[in-house]
């Protein structure tokens, strides 16, 4: 870079250069500009420019890197501060763009194939979300308060887009079994004040749900599985004061029943979400988290007219880092994949035109 005067690894324990380095600027409160002689760092896979206030804008040069991973979260970045042709990194596999003054997502982002996580927590002005690339399986757009609309729009580019994301997930259980256990879900994160979607087929106030499966649901090529919707609230008002936030995994379990006994599908580890307002001690976003579930992870022995009842049940109480939670109403809704509507599923979300 510019004002770089050298590198020294002298008598490092170093036995060879490595072919993807990682560069971190986190928390420099002076940094204004990152130079367009960055785009020269060609081994740079990770680049982390996290909570540095004063940077306004992304240099164009950042296209020319090979990145796999970029942070820009916390800074100041204003809208139209990330370049267009940002999204000629098709190598990034995981972005954050949280805590930014940002209100779009670039359409250009569906370009970005290998893109697995897509964070933007906490970006008050975002109110606009595109459709987005299969490839993702973790999207977190908690705390943005322009979004919580988006839940009750069943024609939202965010929804409309998510079953293709299943359907690549499905794809991923064909080509590589014996990793499947990694990728079963894809999930997602969104303001919740409002609770389940109105549009939701089947939804039950408090922590779990059961629903009866359609005939023959297991040899369905076009029932391609299950969006698990969860609201979770704080069981009270106060806001813990906490100088070491403890994150805490609570579970979500999936069971298929034939009406007399419950078989065991899948248990889902996750965080659950609240937003904390220290000043006030109170909570300022419950979240609304969705899991997409594809119905092939369903083990072969269940796979049957016999196994007729799907059940979801939510670990209560939950614990985040600032407070106890419960589940305040959940809900589930079939995904499939076909142009008609489908009994009971007259919304147009979920049908998606297979691709020629």
């Amino acid at each position: 870079m510019e004002h770089s005067k050298g590198l020294s690894l002298r008598e490092s324990a170093i036995a060879e250069l490595p072919s993807s380095i990682r560069l971190e600027l986190s928390n420099c409160e002076n940094l204004e500009t990152l130079p367009n002689s960055i785009g020269n760092l060609t081994c740079v896979s990770e680049l982390v420019v996290r909570n540095c206030p004063k940077l306004h804008k992304l240099p164009d040069s950042l296209r020319s890197m090979q990145l796999k991973q970029l942070d820009v979260s916390g800074c100041n970045l204003m809208a139209g501060a990330i370049p267009d042709d940002l999204w000629c990194l098709f190598s990034l596999e995981w972005l954050n763009v949280s805590g930014n003054n940002i209100d779009c997502i670039p359409g250009d982002i569906i370009r970005l194939s290998r893109l697995h996580t897509l964070i933007m927590r906490h970006c008050l002005m975002l109110q606009e979300i595109p459709e987005l690339p299969s490839s993702l399986r973790w999207i977190d757009a908690r705390g943005c308060p322009l979004l919580e609309t988006l839940s009750s729009d069943a024609k939202h580019p965010l929804w409309s887009s998510l079953p293709n994301c299943l359907k690549s997930h499905i794809q991923d259980y064909f080509e590589c079994p014996p990793y499947w256990k990694y990728y079963r879900e894809t999930r997602v994160v969104i303001p919740g004040s409002r609770g389940i979607p109105e549009w939701i087929s089947h939804k039950s106030m408090g922590d779990e749900i059961t629903i009866d499966l359609p005939k023959n649901w297991y040899e369905d090529n076009n029932f391609l599985g299950f969006a698990l919707f969860c609201h979770h609230v704080p069981v009270d008002d106060i806001c813990k004061t906490l100088y070491f936030p403890i994150v805490a995994f609570d579970t979500l379990q999936l069971l298929i029943s034939d009406g007399d006994q419950f078989g065991h599908v899948e248990m889902i580890e996750f965080i659950p979400y609240c937003s904390p307002d220290m000043k006030n001690r109170t909570f300022a976003d419950p979240g609304l988290m969705v899991v997409y579930f594809p119905q092939i992870a369903i083990s072969s022995e269940y796979r049957s007219n016999r196994w007729n009842k799907f059940k979801t049940r939510f670990s209560t109480p939950l614990y985040c880092a600032y407070a106890d939670l419960k589940v305040k109403s959940c809900g589930i809704h079939l995904i499939y994949d076909h142009g008609q509507d489908h009994p009971q599923q007259s919304l147009q979300l979920f049908n998606v035109k297979k691709k020629p």
